[in-house]
């Protein structure tokens, strides 16, 4: 069976998106890369999936990646939260 991620791969990219609505002011693609301890290649192509599946992430003349304005993302918050374990 050809599955596209693993858990792994999911969940970081659900981290990714609990980040970019955490950090209104946007991450850098480097500062995601430390906070996940991954590559900024990996960073490059979470974002890509995140993109593919509607998400609108921006990146400003500072490099930040943030999700756009005025979009009922906030919600997200709350249903997708990790603890520690998770």
């Amino acid at each position: 069976m050809n599955v596209p991620h693993d858990i792994g791969t999911k969940q970081r990219i659900l981290r990714v998106l609990l980040l970019l609505l955490d950090y209104r002011e946007g991450q850098t693609k480097k500062q995601l890369a430390k906070l996940l301890d991954v590559s900024l290649d990996t960073i490059k192509e979470d974002i890509k999936e995140l993109r593919n599946a509607g998400f609108i992430v921006e990146q400003d003349e500072r490099y930040r990646y943030q999700l756009q304005p005025n979009r009922p993302y906030r919600q997200l918050k709350d249903i997708l939260h990790f603890s520690e374990e998770d």
